[in-house]
């Protein structure tokens, strides 16, 4: 990979162009999702950082995330969940109370085996980066049983985005299978002042690497690859699991019928260390076992990037608009005070970015008031938006049945 390519994908993950409500969906095909071990102290982890790079710019279904790891390296990107995910054994060995120990000699980690390796889908583990690319291809051919949508609407007031995910079946599911959403940020800078952030490098001698001649001494043979300098940056840097790493159970029914939609919202509060326009979001369904790690394979994957316009509080233009009650059980009235008589548009839209409910009503006054049946929403949050040639008004509303 060449350093111009990694340089405009940073440039591509600043530019937010996602509409006001940010709704993406794998609709039919199936996306592969690429789980990267990786860590700012592995001097062999920029190749890895490049090839995955590669396979974002140049496979459009390959969902892609960063663990850092491990603990007692220094590096300020490793969370809790990701470092138990680079680290975990098989089930079936048992950790002796107070040593540090398991009970078997083979206490090898399921999914990471060394740095950089990479899980494709959970069904190719502890992947060497020299078969990446082929094992994504490979996976791209398998049919998905789930389909899974993803939106979210961001709270400009408490810094705060709920995030809400779907996940409708394909065919008829066997066993357990759990939902989860990933915050994850790019172009993150790697500096000598903050050695939590620089990246080591052994490619410095290697004419066949995009990092030959890049980079500052450290020590021998090792250096240190820079931002401002040899514009190495840091992506797909998993920041939050929202699910943890399990996921989130009980959502879908064990054994769940085909043709069936199951929905779960995260909250995630942005912290001030970090660049919402660097942002993603990723969502995915995976089987899931209460016995094997090798049994919790990914059956689909959607990623959205973040949107800073989405704003949940309502937001007017020309149009005083109120919802009542709210949150509803039954029927709701909406009214609105109109800058002069004209139609109205009034369209609902739920967690998902599906239009549930879409009407336009004759003018007659400058006093809009109509009765909403929500007899066909299920419980929930919805996004009411009213349009009129003279304005708009959105807001949020909320179902409990």
């Amino acid at each position: 990979m060449k350093l111009k390519s990694i340089l405009i994908l940073a440039s591509l993950t600043c530019s937010v162009g996602v509409k006001a409500q940010s709704f993406v969906s794998t609709n039919g095909t199936k996306h592969v999702l690429v789980e990267e071990s990786t860590g700012n102290w592995c001097g062999y982890c920029p190749d890895g950082a490049s090839i995955v790079e590669d396979i974002r710019k140049n496979i459009p279904n390959a969902v892609c995330v960063s663990y850092h790891g491990y603990s007692g390296t220094g590096d300020a990107m490793i969370i809790v969940p990701g470092d138990s995910f680079n680290n975990a054994a098989p089930m079936w060995l048992k950790p002796i109370p107070g040593s540090g120990h398991y009970s078997h000699a083979d206490s090898t980690p399921v999914f990471c085996q060394g740095y950089p390796n990479a899980c494709i889908d959970r069904v190719l583990l502890a992947r060497d980066r020299n078969y990446w690319t082929s094992d994504v291809n490979s996976q791209l051919g398998n049919a998905a049983p789930v389909d899974v949508a993803l939106s979210h609407f961001f709270d400009s007031k408490t810094n705060t985005v709920t995030i809400n995910v779907g996940v409708t079946t394909k065919t008829a599911l066997s066993g357990s299978y759990a939902i989860n959403a990933y915050i994850v940020e790019d172009s993150l800078t790697s500096e000598s002042s903050n050695t939590g952030y620089y990246q080591k490098s052994y490619y410095y001698t290697d004419n066949n690497s995009p990092w030959y001649h890049k980079g500052k001494v450290i020590s021998g043979s090792v250096y240190g690859l820079s931002s401002s300098t040899d514009h190495y940056y840091h992506m797909n840097v998993v920041r939050a699991m929202l699910g943890n790493f399990t996921g989130s159970l009980g959502v879908i029914p064990d054994n769940a019928p085909a043709g069936k939609t199951y929905t779960k919202s995260y909250t995630f509060t942005v912290p001030a260390s970090m660049n919402m326009k660097h942002m993603r979001i990723v969502a995915f369904a995976s089987k899931y076992s209460a016995t094997s790690y090798t049994a919790r394979t990914v059956a689909n994957a959607v990623e959205a990037k973040f949107s800073v316009t989405v704003d949940v509080p309502s937001v007017t233009t020309a149009v005083n608009m109120s919802i009542a009650p709210n949150p509803a059980a039954g029927d709701v009235r909406i009214e609105a005070s109109l800058a002069q008589q004209t139609d109205v548009k009034v369209v609902i839209v739920n967690s998902l970015g599906q239009v549930v409910s879409s009407n336009t009503y004759p003018g007659q006054s400058t006093n809009f008031t109509q009765t909403i049946s929500t007899e066909n929403l299920t419980s929930g949050m919805y996004m009411v938006n009213m349009s009129t040639n003279y304005g708009s008004a959105v807001q949020k509303l909320v179902i409990t049945k």
